[in-house]
């Protein structure tokens, strides 16, 4: 990220001149109170801003040299993956194993390589009994599970996790890093 300063439609500047870069394989915290803008900086990552977002955005963001504000989001799906921190956000099939299976679908993988994928990462995360649930149907840590499992199968190369362990017990935590 580049001289980064965006505000939300009708708003005020929600970032102001943001300057990083992070390593492959290094790990980034962001941590700040309520309001001050993380969950802003992982949207632009994956390009929802501005492209979903709208609102006024200034600087670059790149990631493995695509500009984000030059692609699509469905263009960066496949570079970034991203868990929100309102897991009911991003569920919306009408199954654990659908809502798993529903990236890898959209990149094209074929139905071998999709299962192998799904029943990796459901054992990995101990989510194997919940693959036949619909996901209005889980507790919050279970959908928490599963949201991060939907993304860990895809293997981005870049992963932002919005408040990853909210709703987890230490067993779920624990599993998360694991896979990490």
């Amino acid at each position: 990220m580049q001289d980064i300063r965006y505000r939300y439609p009708h708003t005020e500047w929600v970032l102001k001149g943001v300057d990083f870069s992070v390593k492959d394989c290094e790990y980034l915290f962001i941590g700040g109170a309520n309001g001050s803008g993380k969950s802003t900086l992982a949207y632009l990552f994956n390009g929802l801003i501005p492209h979903y977002f709208g609102g006024t955005l200034q600087g670059t963001v790149t990631i493995h040299d695509l500009n984000t504000l030059e692609h699509k989001v469905f263009e960066l799906f496949s570079h970034v993956g991203l868990v929100l921190q309102n897991a009911d956000a991003q569920l919306f099939n009408s199954t654990v194993e659908d809502e798993i299976a529903f990236g890898l679908e959209s990149l094209g993988l074929p139905g071998g390589e999709i299962d192998n994928r799904i029943r990796e990462i459901s054992r990995t995360l101990n989510v194997e009994d919940l693959l036949g649930r619909s996901p209005a149907t889980l507790s919050g840590g279970e959908k928490r599970l599963v949201a991060i499992a939907s993304v860990l199968c895809l293997n981005p190369s870049v992963l932002l996790l919005d408040e990853p362990y909210g709703d987890l017990d230490w067993e779920a935590v624990e599993r998360v890093r694991q896979a990490l």
